[in-house]
């Protein structure tokens, strides 16, 4: 009977609020803690519907099935204790007794159930009844079901009918009359009507129809609800995760001893059902969401009672029927998640955000992702959890949530998950977030990815003087010396002073559901081989032995002490070394509740090692009176079958070793026998000459192996030295990565260093800089040490460009391709100026540049590039390939009196003028054009000044127009410059060294318009294509002039002499390659001859030339066109949004278009007015720039007509978040200047 003043559970709580009129707040495990809460700005919650979802499924007026009087009541109280577990199987005829109860309550099982007394009664009548028994009450409640379901003392009665009455139909399945009880010789018996406990289900099931609804959002009915739907599909009742689904008070317990019938074990398993109740749980699950739209059923998602409901119904839909369910658009998760695909702006995934932070939702997220088709899984990974998992996983109700998705990843999501975890694990080990880490562990070694960066992380962020402190990580209490651990007065939520902070916190016991977390997470440390167990392993053994007693004492940390001993990943020496520390304690830890079971967990641990269980059973025999006192120490006594090594020592010695698998082991005593028998027995020894041949053998594999390892040295250093600068660099990428996320804010992730430091750089001085980096060149090599450690200095000192805040200057972070064609590179190591040497790479360079040049319209048989240096380079080359075709004669008289002009844009790049300087024209030669308000050039300005030219008696012969101009990135007329230089004869030579790739996007290639019109093009794909620095290309529609123009005679190098041109033989062998099949009529011998030029060097001012195309070859087979031309289509959207931002703030003064003609943004802040406010604007200019930096955000400026400005140069992989946090940035550095100040 019910205890005094005792309440049954959650359900009695809650009908106490209700009949006060008090409103229920339902609770979850999973509760948001105050830092939690301020994490979730993006946290969008569901729209709070116009009614409660209670009210849409009215309850039924419920019936009084009337009371017991006083004397029933006492009967059956009476009836109750006999029933006890303690006391039942001591009746002489139990059967009798449970039948005579039945009897009496005969008639009265309403009664009886919606009783609050007696209802317990029931419950455990039902836990021990008969299946015939149990049918009769089937019988009793039918008609009233729809009532006892939704009743705070009957539902319970009818969630154990349900539950017990489950493994019954099973057994009807295969003896319909034996599980019923019925003797099958008994012809009487079998004469009597049989009923199914299949049908009573279904029976019971028929009085449910339509009002699935009311019982889905009941506080009562939706357990028995659950529980049917289980019992329906035939998942087991008794797993861990049914009873989280079920959520119902804690049962009586299994079937009393000689009561007979199925056991709990049974109901663990997947029961066979009946084929009706799969039809009948399609229908109800259909019933159950019936006139349920999106909205309405989303609703029930945050519903407490609705939510677990909800779960099963998902599941059992995808899990019994297939995963084709989900295209039907009537299922469960097609409803809540309509849409196809899903994406990150979809209604979907809205839903989803809603509910992941909520502590009942997020339940329903859990089995979406545990259970949702691949397909779908996939989208929503991709579209909505994977750019956020770090976010998630920081949250203590998202945290299972992403716990779910590290379950269900494919190996490479998981080991990218893997990369994006592993540096917040400091940060989850701070909010207690241990469930995530454990997730991750775990999943990584079944996936087989490894852990050593796990444990790395791991290790630094627990350390403490002596190295990893397991004290700290597993919660360990300190101990006082009066053997009590320290506990503090201070509450948890209280506030300490800062100067008490810290050891207050050394001090502060940990609170028991974070503590046995920890100790999970240990747990699953220890079954992952190699450094995540060994972190634990080494560290419990460098402890005190007072302190791993008290460990062993501890009912929590006790599991981590005996996984540790346990463990098959421990080595013998490691638990050898652990169990030594027990010596002289054993007889102690026997008799203590915890420490017992670690004693116990020793035998295990001693596998192989028969000579240390030896010793711990000669330390239990010596405390064997204060063993034998304690219950605890009694089972210790008996798992270490102590009896028998009092009494039958030699027997408990032989089956410790043989049990020990140590039947190897030996004494000392015996190995100094075996030696004396060696001695003594006669053994025959090696004769001279055997020992002669012995040696000489043994020399020869001492040989064998040193020339093998010579050999392998240079590949061993190779590797090694890799390998650790791989590491290093990878750190560098991947904290650029990290510092991703704080960009929105404004300000990068702060390092340490010896001044303000950021990820993107810690900037010093030139003088600075050079004490800090003092490359010291030694006469004696440093080795592997100095190198790395100068790796490592050059590493913390540069900018990191794969910085989401570098946006200086034209060129961005490369990607992961471009690092590795850079190693293959500098693997090969070789020259590209003649094919001999590098004839892989000369065949690349030239496919590749003839790809490019075909991009740009130059279609004809003898177009093609060869690469340069850098822009600045190409731009060179092609006056001097212009000047040698125009004037052949230049190429070896000079200039003969003739004063040679060329023409760029005003805003050109200042490359033109050095060359006119490196190549005697002087720079006056170089004449800029005026332009336009946009930046670009005047055509019929230049018409002038070449006519103008031409009247001073110079001799025009070049014109560069450039494709994106260094500050303003504006694109000059091509189309209108090119009718000007033909109708001059001048060479025309196009600068897109920055623009140019714009050629790869569909988008934006209009603004090369006419560029196939050019006699050459220059182009720089490590600019605005990510490919690593240098990568430049010099394009003409026809290589003849580039060799006309640069070839010259050197034997020594350039073998063209051997190749007989007229006969296309070279070296011996014809060369079909040199045959003009386009043009058949060009005679062999003219100078137009068709040929294929091998020797690249030929083609260019420098012999020394690395094979820079593969890098783009690499990128380009990687990313294909289309990759390309969506990376710069994301770069200029980035662009655009940049010039809105800037537009649309009071603050700001755009100068570039509104979009940006290209990648750069120009703009200034504040822009001042009146006396000297070109000077302030410069100055506010500078000064911004420069606080930028230590805030993680690198750019430039540029003068102006108003001052200088800022010039913000985005790329193709620059976030939206970054432009955010850069206006911010300046916004919130701008407002902090005196503008006075500056001057």
């Amino acid at each position: 009977m019910p205890q005094e003043n005792k309440k049954r559970g959650r359900r009695m709580n809650k009908r106490k609020a209700e009949d006060e009129g008090s409103a229920i707040q339902q609770t979850s495990k999973r509760q948001k803690s105050n830092e939690d809460l301020n994490q979730q700005a993006d946290f969008v919650p569901l729209q709070a519907q116009e009614e409660s979802v209670d009210n849409a499924y009215p309850a039924a007026e419920k019936p009084f099935f009337g009371m017991l009087d006083a004397e029933e009541q006492e009967h059956f109280k009476q009836a109750y204790e006999q029933l006890d577990p303690t006391s039942f199987g001591d009746l002489e005829d139990p059967d009798t007794f449970l039948t005579n109860v039945w009897k009496d309550a005969e008639g009265k099982e309403l009664k009886i159930a919606q009783s609050q007394s007696c209802s317990r009664l029931m419950e455990r009548l039902i836990q021990l009844s008969t299946a015939s028994q149990l049918k009769k009450l089937f019988q009793a409640f039918s008609g009233n079901f729809i009532h006892l379901v939704s009743h705070r003392f009957a539902s319970h009665c009818c969630e154990a009918l349900f539950l017990r009455a489950a493994p019954l139909v099973t057994e009807e399945l295969i003896a319909p009359r034996l599980a019923d009880g019925v003797n099958t010789k008994d012809t009487t018996a079998l004469d009597e009507i049989y009923v199914s406990m299949e049908n009573l289900f279904l029976h019971t099931l028929a009085e449910f129809e339509g009002s699935f609804g009311f019982l889905m959002t009941d506080s009562f009915a939706s357990h028995a609800l659950r529980v049917l739907l289980l019992v329906l599909s035939g998942e087991p009742t008794e797993s861990a995760s049914a009873k989280r689904l079920l959520q119902s008070k804690r049962k009586e317990g299994a079937l009393m001893p000689g009561t007979g019938g199925t056991g709990g074990e049974a109901q663990e398993k997947t029961r066979t059902v009946p084929k009706a109740f799969g039809e009948k749980l399609e229908k109800v699950i259909a019933d159950s969401i019936a006139g349920l739209d999106t909205d309405k059923l989303r609703a029930l998602a945050t519903h407490p009672q609705a939510n677990p409901t909800l779960q099963l119904l998902l599941k059992l839909e995808l899990t019994q029927f297939g995963k084709e369910r989900a295209k039907d658009e009537r299922s469960v998760i097609r409803t809540l998640l309509p849409d196809e695909p899903i994406t990150a702006e979809s209604g979907s995934a809205t839903f989803i955000n809603g509910i992941i932070y909520d502590s009942v939702g997020s339940h329903l997220v859990e089995q979406i992702v545990q259970h949702a088709p691949g397909k779908t899984f996939k989208s929503l990974y991709r579209e909505f959890f994977k750019e956020r998992l770090a976010s998630f996983a920081r949250n203590e109700v998202a945290g299972y949530v992403v716990c779910r998705l590290l379950e269900r990843m494919s190996r490479d999501d998981l080991y990218d998950a893997h990369e994006v975890l592993l540096p917040t694990l400091p940060n989850l080990l701070e909010r207690n977030r241990t469930m995530v880490i454990a997730t991750l562990i775990e999943r990584c070694a079944v996936r087989d990815i490894d852990t050593t960066a796990l444990a790395a992380e791991l290790d630094r962020s627990v350390q403490c003087q002596d190295g990893f402190d397991v004290k700290k990580f597993l919660k360990v209490e300190r101990a006082q010396p009066d053997g009590h651990t320290r506990t503090s007065e201070t509450p948890h939520d209280s506030v300490q002073s800062s100067n008490d902070m810290d050891e207050v916190a050394a001090f502060v016991r940990p609170t028991e559901p974070a503590k046995v977390h920890f100790n999970l997470l240990a747990q699953a440390m220890l079954r992952v081989p190699g450094p995540m167990c060994g972190l634990i392993l080494d560290s419990l053994v460098q402890l005190d032995p007072p302190t791993l007693q008290q460990m062993a004492a501890d009912s929590i940390v006790t599991r981590t002490m005996q996984a540790a001993l346990t463990s098959k990943n421990a080595s013998i020496i490691q638990k050898r070394k652990l169990i030594q520390l027990f010596y002289g304690h054993i007889g102690e830890m026997a008799v203590e509740r915890s420490a017992s079971h670690v004693v116990d967990c020793i035998w295990e641990g001693t596998h192989g090692l028969a000579f240390i269980r030896e010793r711990i059973a000669e330390e239990l025999a010596e405390n064997e009176g204060t063993i034998r006192e304690s219950s605890y120490g009694r089972s210790v006594w008996k798992n270490w079958k102590m009896d028998m090594y009092k009494r039958r020592r030699a027997e408990w010695i032989k089956q410790s070793k043989f049990k020990a698998s140590n039947d190897g082991f030996q004494s000392f005593s015996e190995i100094d026998s075996n030696k004396k028998q060696d001695e003594t027995g006669g053994a025959v020894g090696k004769t001279p000459l055997e020992l002669a041949r012995e040696r000489h053998l043994n020399k020869k594999r001492e040989k064998e192996k040193q020339e093998k390892k010579e050999k392998k040295g240079k590949e061993k250093e190779g590797a090694t030295l890799l390998s650790a600068v791989k590491d290093s660099v990878i750190q560098f990428i991947r904290a650029a990565d990290d510092d991703a996320s704080s960009k929105s804010s404004g300000h990068g992730l702060q390092q340490s260093g010896q001044g303000p430091r950021t990820v993107l750089v810690e900037h010093h001085p030139p003088k600075k800089l050079q004490q800090l980096l003092n490359v010291d060149l030694p006469v004696e090599g440093q080795g592997k040490a100095g190198l790395l450690r100068t790796v490592e200095e050059v590493l913390h000192y540069s900018v990191n460009t794969w910085d989401q805040g570098f946006m200086d200057k034209l060129y961005s972070s490369i990607t992961p391709v471009g690092l590795a064609s850079d190693l293959l590179l500098s693997a090969l190591n070789t020259n590209l100026h003649v094919y001999q040497v590098s004839p892989a790479l000369t065949v690349i360079e030239k496919q590749t540049a003839k790809a490019l040049a075909t991009m740009f319209g130059f279609k004809g048989p003898f177009a093609g590039g060869v690469s340069q240096p850098g822009g600045s380079a190409a731009n060179q080359s092609s006056i001097v390939v212009a000047r040698n075709c125009l004037y052949p004669e230049t190429k070896t008289k000079g200039y003969e009196g003739r004063s040679f002009v060329l023409f760029t844009s005003a805003h050109g790049h200042y490359s033109l003028e050095k060359a006119a300087q490196m190549f005697g024209f002087g720079s006056e030669a170089v004449k800029s054009v005026s332009v336009d308000e946009r930046g670009c050039m005047k055509a019929d300005e230049l018409e002038r000044m070449i006519e103008q030219a031409k009247r001073d008696g110079e001799t025009p012969f070049y014109v560069n127009a450039t494709a994106g101009t260094t500050v303003l990135g504006s694109y000059d007329p091509l189309e209108q410059i090119s009718d000007v230089c033909r109708k001059h004869g001048l060479w025309m030579h196009v600068d897109g060294s920055w623009g140019g790739p714009v050629i790869f996007s569909e988008k934006q290639r209009h603004k090369l318009q006419g560029v196939e019109k050019a006699d050459s093009i220059a182009i720089c794909p490590h600019k605005m294509m990510a490919v690593p620095v240098t990568c430049s290309f010099l394009l003409g529609k026809d290589l003849r002039q580039f060799h006309k123009g640069m070839t010259l005679p050197a034997g020594y190098l350039f073998h063209s002499n051997d190749v007989d041109e007229g006969s296309g033989v070279a070296n011996g062998h014809h060369d079909q390659s040199a045959v003009d099949t386009d043009h058949p009529h060009a005679h062999p011998n003219q100078e137009e001859d068709v040929k294929e030029f091998w020797d690249l060097a030929d083609l260019t001012p420098q012999c020394g030339r690395r094979g820079d195309s593969l890098k783009l070859a690499l990128s380009w087979i990687y990313y294909g066109t289309t990759g390309f031309g969506d990376m710069i289509d994301h770069a200029f959207s980035m662009a655009a949004y940049l010039a809105s931002l800037v537009a649309s703030n009071s603050n700001f003064t755009l100068v570039s278009d509104n979009p940006p003609p290209c990648l750069q943004v120009c703009f200034y802040f504040n822009g001042q007015e009146g006396v000297g406010h070109r000077n302030r604007n410069s100055k506010i200019t500078e000064e911004i720039t420069k606080r930028l930096i230590p805030r993680g955000f690198m750019i430039d400026y540029a003068p102006g007509d108003e001052g200088k400005f800022f010039r913000v140069v985005v790329n193709v992989q620059t976030r939206k978040e970054t432009v955010e946090g850069l206006v911010k940035a300046i916004q919130e550095v701008g407002d902090g200047l005196d503008v006075k100040t500056l001057g």
